[in-house]
């Protein structure tokens, strides 16, 4: 079994179909059959996992979609470390290309924002309700900055998290209040942790 995993659940509700252009694990491996999937048709919900290879190591990945109808980037990126650091992951949804969080040097770039995309990544709330079931113990918000800390204190074994692809609509409120969440006061969801160790923080958008 490996020390560390991280598992995503992507949701299209975009009411356009999803295609790849790129993946990569900065560490780690992907757990077989659960890599992100070439392209992800409108309404379809797909899962991936990434998990960690080797003694003492962690897992890193982004994936990069195209939003197929308007050209948009959807990004998504995820961390699990062995040690010093704490799990996360962010969400992004971009009318220009992404620079990703790891194995890329980032550029100094433009100082102009990209015009805003029609479109967002929103957490989604589990099954049990606000809060989640029991044994939950780290609850983020989409998107928010890493918070690095030390130690194990925040990094979970086997971390989960859900995601929705939606338009920027009044739409989105009802669909997430049905889920226990309310996009205006933030939305609030469970990263599902196997192991003991757990760290509940709230951020702010």
């Amino acid at each position: 079994m490996a020390a560390r995993a991280f598992r995503v659940e992507f949701a299209n509700g975009s009411g356009s179909s999803l295609t790849k252009t790129f993946d990569h694990l900065c560490g780690g491996d992907w757990t077989p059959s659960l890599r992100p999937p070439d392209s992800i048709p409108a309404g379809s919900t797909v899962v991936w996992r990434s998990e960690s290879s080797g003694i003492a190591t962690g897992t890193e990945a982004y994936v990069k979609y195209r939003i197929d109808s308007v050209g948009d980037t959807v990004y998504i990126y995820w961390d699990n470390p062995f040690l010093f650091g704490v799990t996360h992951a962010k969400g992004q949804v971009s009318t220009q290309d992404v620079e990703p969080d790891c194995d890329f040097e980032k550029s100094s770039g433009s100082s102009f924002s990209p015009p805003p995309s029609g479109f967002d990544i929103f957490q989604t709330a589990s099954s049990g309700g606000p809060g989640g079931p029991a044994g939950i113990g780290f609850v983020a918000e989409i998107p928010f900055a890493p918070v690095i800390i030390f130690g194990t204190v925040g990094i979970q074994e086997d971390a989960s998290i859900s995601l929705t692809l939606a338009p920027k609509t009044r739409s989105l409120r009802p669909f997430a209040l049905r889920r226990g969440v309310d996009p205006g006061r933030g939305i609030r969801t469970p990263m599902h942790a196997a192991g003991s160790n757990s760290l509940r923080s709230t951020m702010g958008i």
